[in-house]
């Protein structure tokens, strides 16, 4: 299961969506690409908004600034 945890300084994704095997997995794909494309848009238009750690098993989305 895909878990999503929300604070106020940080968004958490973990977790494995249990479709198919690792590497195989259509759901896990579309999770990261959406996280992913995200991230990159928010990073085009300022690159110190956020920072982003992307784990073998979560990937973190850390918020700098609150405007």
């Amino acid at each position: 299961m895909i878990k999503v945890n929300i604070g106020k300084d940080h968004i958490q994704i973990k977790g494995h969506a249990m479709f198919d095997d690792y590497g195989k997995n259509i759901v896990c794909a579309g999770v990261s690409s959406v996280v992913t494309t995200t991230i990159n848009a928010i990073l085009s238009f300022d690159k110190d908004y956020i920072n982003y750690i992307n784990d073998v098993d979560k990937f973190v989305i850390v918020v700098n600034e609150h405007n």
